[in-house]
């Protein structure tokens, strides 16, 4: 191969298994169907947030105190109740969130 030339191959052995889901475009916002405590969900995805926001209601696992205060677009500071940790399963896996 020439000076310059690069060359990409694919080899099995140092691949990484990443499973694949479905999302959809629900008036031009990406969401996932995902199963919280039972009830499948659709999930807005945002992955420029570092939070996730749930409704009241959507779980009922233990609520904490918490120091965050995230903001909304405008700057207005967001009204929530405190922290939680939710378990969800998406495309057959379980996690916690």
């Amino acid at each position: 191969m020439g000076e310059g030339c690069s060359l990409h191959l694919y080899d099995p052995e140092n691949a990484v298994n990443r499973p694949t889901a479905s999302v959809l475009l629900e008036q031009g916002t990406p969401t996932i169907m995902a199963e919280i405590e039972g009830v499948q969900r659709d999930l807005i995805l945002d992955t420029g947030s570092n939070i996730s926001i749930l409704q009241p209601g959507v779980s009922r696992s233990d609520m904490r105190c918490t120091s965050v205060k995230p903001y909304e677009v405008p700057g207005e500071t967001l009204k929530f109740r405190g922290q939680q940790t939710v378990w969800f399963v998406f495309n057959e896996h379980e996690f916690k969130h």
